[in-house]
């Protein structure tokens, strides 16, 4: 399982039409707080069942993932990180800590 799997599974269900709403709710325009996102037009709410199938994805692909300009790939990396995080018995704490402390 590589990032570029996640980047093309999310593209799969992209959808144009909902870029220009992302990117007003997110508020893309100079002075905006998410001045210079881009975006490939998917919702939340679709994303996170599509995301959780690669919730094993290699911590160096989540990396990578989170330095993407795309906003949903990011998004979906930081879902992933709270995922791994979540179970007590998680041995990787430390790691994901680690990870988003470095972005």
């Amino acid at each position: 399982m590589e990032a570029s799997d996640v980047r093309k599974t999310l593209l799969k269900v992209a959808n144009r039409r909902r870029i220009e709403s992302l990117a007003k709710f997110f508020q893309v325009f100079p002075g905006g707080y998410g001045y210079g996102d881009a975006f490939i037009g998917i919702t939340y709410t679709l994303q996170k069942p599509i995301v959780a199938t690669f919730a094993k994805l290699p911590l160096k692909e989540v990396e990578i993932l989170l330095q993407e300009s795309i906003h949903e790939y990011r998004s979906g990396a930081l879902q992933i990180m709270v995922k791994r995080f979540k179970p007590k018995r998680s041995t990787e704490k430390k790691e994901i800590i680690d990870l988003y402390l470095k972005k």
